[in-house]
């Protein structure tokens, strides 16, 4: 049977670890388009809190939610329900999706929700929006944990250093 000294094992054990911290990290290209991107934007931007829309940027949320769902570790089922919700509502109301104002989103989206479909996905986006909203700054978009403040919460400890999840 083998033995290894524990001074050893430690030195081997660090020293690895340091090699795989060293690795890169290999991430899927972006592959939004740009009216889907703007498409989930617009979602988030109707669905987010009206509070929140005064404290967050909305871009940096649809930012967050494309570095989340193309982060190696996402489920790419889920990845793929988000674009294809995305993709057939842009389908369904096309370009002037855009031009809605508040009352119109509202009622459209509403419709969207009555499809099986369109709430699980809806579902899913106040999810992902909800995430960056109350993330850590880190992430880029509760930036100096302004939500926190917002609810009265007290900053989260302890606080990563860095971003666990790429962009």
């Amino acid at each position: 049977m083998f033995h290894m000294k524990r001074r050893d094992f430690l030195v081997l054990s660090l020293s690895t670890t340091g090699w795989l911290l060293a690795q890169p990290v290999s991430q899927p290209p972006r592959q939004l388009s740009q009216n889907i991107y703007r498409t989930l934007q617009k979602v988030q931007h109707h669905i987010a809190p009206p509070l929140a829309t005064n404290l967050v940027n909305i871009n940096n949320l649809t930012d967050f939610l494309e570095s989340t769902i193309y982060h190696h570790t996402y489920d790419r089922d889920i990845r793929a329900f988000v674009i294809e919700g995305a993709q057939k509502l842009l389908e369904r109301e096309g370009e002037k999706l855009f031009t809605y104002d508040h009352v119109k989103m509202e009622k459209m989206l509403r419709m969207y929700e009555e499809e099986g479909f369109g709430s699980r996905w809806l579902s899913r986006i106040m999810i992902l929006t909800l995430e960056g909203m109350l993330g850590d700054p880190v992430y880029g978009v509760n930036t100096g944990s302004i939500a926190w403040r917002a609810l009265g919460e007290p900053t989260s400890y302890p606080q990563p250093k860095e971003r666990y999840i790429f962009s």
